[in-house]
């Protein structure tokens, strides 16, 4: 379907190539390489110029584009007016009246450089319009010439007689004045004729070209070619008297024209892919052709083939027979009287002189089997690429089922926006149910808009899409079958907002207010919606709509419930990771501590958030950790008996740190426990114990959680010491652990510096590297300074000070120590 504007004034400068050449320069980069995708061998022939969206070689690229379009018609069908969609601004021009304001807005600048106008100049249909134009490049042309501005707007006048504000912009041109194009830098007259149109089933000739624009005068404020804003027309500009553009009532007549643009574009598309896969078909249908000749040709040469190869074998079994022959018999093999053998390669009984052809032949039928074979081969290649062809001919066959479900959809949206009527909305409401007075719960919610004629609709608000609309919002209804309105389609979609925030009534006016913005709210409210978290949405100002929230949706708050103040012995315990615990030696804690608490049979309440409580408890607690080894909780837990201190029992009696199961006497309750190198949190009542985490060291045994080996009887290593490095949850502990054994221990950590165990190692008997935990840097450089010094190095895949022992006692093999 064609456009009644643009499709006159194209048929009349389709042949002008030099106007779309100037198109063509004026165009951003990114523009001309989108031109290329509809066509694959053009955008291959002229990819060396392209890189991403960008020509690398402007010129070549320009002078190849149009040497395709001299014989194109549908490209330069998409070059005119992809620079007509990119201009918005400049094609405003058509639909201003030709005078002197039009003249003094051009040489404002408002339609654009003049490089732009002198393209409008070819453009424009009107006569007079035409003459407007010429007489600004005109101006420009002299004022570039002469060096100096461009003269006062009152120095030329326009045309005598210029047009009326309603007169249309589709008037013809008149057939004694052909288009006119820009002038350049160099030229005196601004007027240059179009292209004579070539002659029937000849390609347009493309106009020499260079590798630089055209030199038409350039602005210094000249802005960069890009695609039309949202707020610029892309197709034709409207008539007078007709709405402005940014309008909601003109949408439906803008869409109709871009819907009917798309159509055109998609029904292009769909016809030269018709004709694609009509010639693919062809093609597939000679190739099936030909794939069925060559695979008769293919069989016939294999039985060729095999009877040359059951010859070959005959001759050759009659040559091993007449070796045979020869090699038996006296005198060489061969019996009395019997006459000489054949020459190798010759068929017995067959004449001495034909002998030399049996051999010639053998060569013969070799070289006619090696060529049989490159045969075979060729053709099975043609088949496999006859194959490929027939798979690329499906897949355009789905392309082009799949672009006429486009066109049929685009047809039937077309339709429907034919049809479709504007209008803005004016309230929703929800509708009474039978048998109720007024709006009862359950009543359909309803949207009412205001159409044409100043008459009222209503339609049902779940037709909208995408979603209900809000008051002074432009919507387009479809009609439906029987008269009723089928739907409604939201026109401001791109332009709303949802605003979240909490509603407030200020001077009588009420407002939306959220974090760092307030907006003002449009809408009917209450006084009970005072305070109230809400969403909104905002809608830009039109006509007499202010900017602002024109509907409001009340956002649901669940109450936060109140955080519990109790706290049970039990959930305390699994809190601190306890072995056991004691009610009694905790509410002395807290009465020392002076931490505010009310203790109670099974519990504890603490007045507050009991998570809270807890969490402030983590670093004041005296907790001290014991693996799983009875020995070390008996050890951790012997203070008591020495200390004679004994907690009172509370109201829940604590359990045995090592069996978890009976109660023990007051002296076995866990009670103040001196530091064995250990820093814990010091409180005179006593401490608790827990079980170590990952990567947790025991307190006594010094081991690492759930790798704890039996203890090792007393070893003497006289004094000798060595250098640990690594280990760091244990660390100078190990120190601690091995002085009993008469072990010295310099322990180094495995993530610092190199220095400290540089300096150490003199005099060392070993040098152990807790692998488990060191850094590999560390490891690396370490290796060649204990080979310097001298010092064996002894590796230890545990961290335990249980582990290191046994791997010093392997290397050293120190005697036995007192018990």
């Amino acid at each position: 379907m064609g456009d009644p504007f643009w499709d006159p004034i194209f048929d009349r400068l389709k042949d002008d190539l030099d106007l779309l050449r100037l198109m063509a320069f004026d165009l951003d980069d990114g523009v001309l390489v989108d031109l290329l995708r509809p066509n694959s061998p053009l955008q291959r022939r002229l990819a060396p110029f392209v890189k991403g969206r960008r020509l690398v070689r402007r010129g070549p690229f320009i002078v190849g584009l149009l040497q395709d379009a001299g014989h194109d018609e549908p490209l330069r069908r998409i070059l005119f007016f992809s620079w007509i969609t990119a201009n918005g601004k400049t094609m405003t021009f058509p639909s201003v009246p030709a005078d002197a304001a039009a003249l003094e807005r051009l040489r404002a600048g408002e339609f654009g450089p003049p490089t732009k106008v002198a393209i409008l100049a070819r453009i424009d249909p009107r006569p007079a319009a035409r003459l407007l134009l010429e007489g600004y490049l005109a101006e420009v042309a002299a004022a570039a010439g002469s060096g100096g501005h461009p003269p006062s707007p009152a120095a030329v006048r326009p045309p005598a007689g210029p047009p009326s504000a309603r007169q249309p912009p589709t008037a013809p041109p008149s057939a004694d004045r052909p288009p006119s194009g820009p002038p350049s830098a160099g030229q005196t007259s601004p007027v240059r004729p179009a292209a004579a149109p070539p002659s029937a089933g000849q390609p347009l000739a493309v106009p020499p070209l260079a590798d630089q624009p055209p030199s038409a005068p350039l602005s210094a404020d000249q802005p960069p070619t890009a695609p039309p804003a949202a707020d610029q027309p892309s197709s034709a500009p409207p008539a007078a008297g007709q709405p402005p553009a940014d309008k909601p009532a003109a949408a439906g007549p803008g869409r109709e024209a871009e819907l009917k643009r798309r159509l055109d574009e998609a029904r292009e598309e769909a016809r030269n892919l018709r004709r694609q896969l009509k010639a693919a078909e062809a093609e597939r249908q000679s190739l099936q052709g030909r794939a069925s000749a060559q695979g008769g040709e293919l069989a016939r040469l294999r039985q060729e083939l095999e009877g040359l190869r059951q010859e070959l074998e005959r001759t050759r079994a009659r040559h091993a027979a007449l070796a045979a022959e020869r090699a038996s018999g006296p005198a060489g093999g061969r019996p009395a009287g019997a006459e000489p053998p054949p020459p190798d390669g010759a068929v017995p009984g067959s004449p001495g002189p034909g002998r030399p052809e049996d051999r010639a032949r053998i060569t013969t039928l070799e070289e006619a089997l090696a060529r049989r074979a490159a045969t075979i081969s060729r053709l099975e290649g043609d088949l496999e690429e006859a194959r490929r062809r027939l798979e690329r001919s499906a897949d355009q066959a789905g392309q082009v089922a799949r672009l006429q479900e486009l066109s049929h959809r685009q047809e039937a949206e077309l339709e429907a926006g034919r049809q479709a009527v504007p209008g803005r909305v004016v309230t929703r409401a929800q509708e009474a149910v039978a048998g109720r007075s007024g709006a009862g719960p359950g009543g359909r919610r309803v949207v009412v808009v205001e159409i044409a004629d100043a008459r009222l609709v209503q339609i049902p608000e779940n037709r909208f899409r995408p979603g209900p609309p809000v008051d002074g919002e432009w919507v387009l209804l479809h009609p439906g079958p029987d008269g009723t309105w089928s739907g409604g389609q939201l026109l401001e979609t791109a332009a709303r907002l949802e605003r979240v925030g909490v509603l407030a009534c200020r001077g009588g006016s009420w407002f939306l207010d959220g974090d760092e913005e307030s907006w003002p709210v449009w809408t009917a409210l209450t006084a009970a919606d005072e305070g109230v978290a809400a969403a909104g949405v905002w809608l830009p100002a039109l006509a007499e709509r202010p900017a602002g929230i024109h509907g409001v949706r009340v956002l649901a708050t669940a109450a936060v419930a109140a955080p519990p103040t109790f706290t049970s012995f039990a959930t305390i315990q699994r809190f601190f990771r306890l072995i056991a615990f004691d009610a009694g030696l905790f509410a002395r804690f807290l009465a020392d501590q002076g931490i505010p608490a009310t203790v109670r049979p099974d519990g504890i309440d603490w007045g507050k958030d009991a998570r809270g409580a807890l969490n402030a408890l983590r670093g004041r607690l005296p907790v001290r950790v014991a693996c799983e080894r009875p020995e070390c909780r008996r050890t951790a837990a012997a203070p008591a008996a020495a200390s004679g201190q004994a907690p009172a029992a509370g109201p829940a009696a604590a359990s045995d740190p090592v069996s978890g199961s009976a109660p023990a006497a007051a002296s076995d309750q866990i009670p103040a426990v001196p530091g064995s190198g250990e820093a814990i949190r010091s409180w005179a009542g006593g401490c608790f114990l827990r079980d170590p985490g990952e990567d947790e060291v025991c307190s006594v045994c010094h081991e690492i959680a759930g790798t704890a080996e039996p203890v090792a009887a007393s070893w003497d290593f006289g004094g000798a010491r060595v250098v640990i490095v690594g280990g760091d949850v244990v660390g100078s502990r190990y120190a601690e652990s091995l002085a009993r054994h008469r072990l010295q221990v310099d322990w180094h950590g495995g993530f610092a510096g190199l220095g400290g165990v540089r300096d150490g190692l003199g005099g060392a008997a070993a040098l152990v590297i807790i692998l488990a935990q060191i850094s590999h840097t560390l490891l690396r450089e370490l290796l060649p300074v204990a080979r310097a010094a001298g010092v064996p190095v002894v590796f230890c895949p545990v961290r335990g000070v249980t582990g290191v022992l046994r791997r010093l006692v392997e290397f050293l093999q120190p005697g036995q120590g007192k018990p």
